[in-house]
């Protein structure tokens, strides 16, 4: 009798253990990098945003601080061209690689918005990025964090995320974590801090405490810098990033597309018999042996 318990006890085992291997969910990896719509479609540097990934569920918006206007142009702009802004350029010159597209708030200047010029608002703004549902937010980059070293009092750059029910479930201070890494990697040659990280805990309004990794991507500060933030996976459904009297711009996002997760199935009634006649066989003769 104890063999025969043994026995159902290791066959559960094995079958739990292959049934394992068949049925996992993946969620779908969401890389934004303003190359292309949902779609797929190339889109090109001036392209003003409106609802290109709506397929995705995604909606984003933007407010334009100098006007006041909700719904404020956002442009594209060409980082791998010279323009009305170079101080976004990017590419080997600046120790990236050329990260083509990044989204700006379109500048207001002499009474227009002035379209068929992208260049990033001076006096900031914010964008909100709008979930249809829950995602699982873990990494984002920005371009050109100038005036965040010190030479400005206050919070210029501040990402805000927030659930179904409006909690703020990450409040990252980038000029807080900035000055952090610049104290840490003082080196005048920025050259040398390239690729280094840095890792510091931001309390959310949850009173839970999310770490956030910095990585000096390229190999400059200031103008023309690129920064990337890497977080544990948080659900979110919004999300903004704010720009309080400074420009820069956003080179890309990366989130798990929750919804895409399919719950597992389970297998067909044949293949249940299967994979219980192999726990058991399986289970026999590992019983065998340990009686021989």
């Amino acid at each position: 009798m104890a063999n025969v318990k043994s026995l159902a006890a290791i066959a559960t085992t094995v079958v739990l253990s292959i049934a394992s291997t068949i049925l996992p969910a993946q969620a779908e990896v969401r890389v934004l990098d303003f190359e292309a719509d949902a779609s797929g479609n190339a889109l090109s540097g001036g392209t003003q945003v409106h609802n290109q990934w709506a397929d995705w569920g995604l909606s984003i918006t933007g407010k334009n601080y100098k006007t006041g206007h909700n719904n404020a142009p956002l442009l594209l702009y060409d980082t791998s061209q010279s323009g009305a802004d170079n101080d976004l350029r990017t590419g080997a010159t600046w120790g990236t690689s050329n990260q083509g597209n990044a989204l700006i708030i379109q500048e207001y200047n002499n009474g227009s918005y002035n379209l068929h010029t992208p260049d990033d608002e001076a006096k900031g703004g914010h964008i909100w990025f709008d979930f249809d549902q829950t995602v699982g937010f873990k990494q984002f980059s920005l371009l050109d964090i100038d005036d965040n070293f010190g030479t400005k009092s206050g919070t210029q750059v501040r990402v805000i995320g927030k659930d179904a029910d409006n909690n703020t479930i990450l409040n990252i201070n980038v000029d807080n974590l900035i000055k952090r890494f610049a104290n840490t990697y003082s080196d005048p040659d920025h050259s040398k801090s390239q690729g280094k990280s840095l890792t510091h805990a931001y309390k959310n309004g949850l009173d839970e405490y999310v770490d956030v990794t910095i990585t000096q991507v390229g190999n400059k500060r200031d103008d023309n810098s690129m920064f990337q933030f890497d977080f544990e996976e948080t659900e979110l459904q919004r999300v903004q990033f704010r720009y309080s009297d400074v420009s820069g711009a956003i080179s890309g996002l990366q989130w798990d597309d929750l919804s895409s997760e399919e719950p597992p199935q389970l297998p067909e009634p044949s293949v249940t018999i299967g994979l219980t006649m192999m726990g058991f066989i399986g289970a026999r003769k590992l019983l065998q042996g340990r009686l021989q």
